[in-house]
């Protein structure tokens, strides 16, 4: 049977305490060359049994921050039953724009762009060895903070915005969600996504809810990202979106002005859907 890394541990340790009993007993004689070597293999083990350590603590760590991200997903995803578990026909599948090649035209669009230059930037750098992984994270750890700052623009976007709610904790703000509408298409981009929205657009939006279904937003935004040492994949739900390892998704948006939109202005332009959906 395998042995587990603690049962390593140990022996380690019989090892390097076997050894140096006998050594001890001889300290005052000079060490002979088969003591020197002798003595030389412990540091060497010792180094190792520390290294062997300190993997351990990190593994057990990763296994712990993933075990606890499933745990979390499972969480959320019990509160809403799916139709095709209440034995429902689950309809077609929700139509989405293309998601833009500009990115500022949409979080999606930002997110698409933050992996490919992630990948351009980190693919090739080795990650097999622990120094390896170490100066991995660091290159992420900084290019999360500092590598994206020519990355900052402004856009007016089409928006949806919905579950308007004062911010408990500042008054200058309200919680919503957002999403963004294709023009040409009438169709979202990309998922929904929560955002601060200060105080007086937030009560703009809410005095005209009755007249206007949509809104075209000006915006600034900028990514982003977020280094976050525990996350190696995107995960069985991908919450919250996935750059590259270490590295969970982020946007800055700075919302300046609201202009409303009637219903009909857009959803001319959407497709129609099929009978009897």
């Amino acid at each position: 049977m395998p042995r587990s890394p603690r049962t390593l541990t140990g022996a380690f340790l019989i090892a390097i305490v076997s050894i140096t009993c006998p050594l001890a007993l001889a300290q005052d004689d000079p060490p002979s060359p088969i003591e020197v070597q002798l003595r030389r293999e412990i540091a060497t083990l010792r180094d190792r049994l520390a290294g062997a350590e300190e993997r351990i603590k990190r593994l057990e760590a990763e296994r712990d921050a993933l075990l606890k991200q499933l745990a979390d997903a499972r969480a959320a995803a019990a509160g809403t039953p799916s139709s095709e578990a209440a034995g429902q026909d689950p309809g077609p599948t929700e139509p989405r724009a293309e998601i833009p090649g500009d990115p500022f035209a949409s979080p999606a669009s930002m997110l698409k762009e933050l992996q490919k230059r992630y990948e351009a930037e980190f693919s090739r750098l080795p990650h097999d060895t622990d120094p390896a992984i170490e100066d991995y994270k660091k290159d992420v750890q900084e290019w999360s903070k500092s590598g994206l700052r020519d990355m900052r623009d402004r856009r007016q976007w089409l928006v949806k915005v919905t579950d308007l709610t004062p911010d408990p904790n500042d008054r200058r703000s309200y919680d919503a969600t957002v999403r963004v509408i294709d023009e040409a298409s009438g169709l979202p981009i990309g998922d929904p996504f929560k955002s601060k929205i200060d105080t007086a657009n937030a009560r703009k939006i809410e005095a005209g809810k009755d007249r206007f279904a949509y809104w075209r937003a000006t915006v600034v935004l900028a990514p982003a990202p977020i280094y976050n040492e525990q996350r190696i994949d995107a995960g069985v739900f991908e919450h919250p979106p996935f750059v590259g390892r270490y590295c969970d998704f982020g946007i800055e948006i700075d919302w300046r002005l609201f202009q409303g939109v009637r219903a009909e202005e857009v959803e001319k332009t959407k497709p129609e859907q099929p009978a009897g959906r």
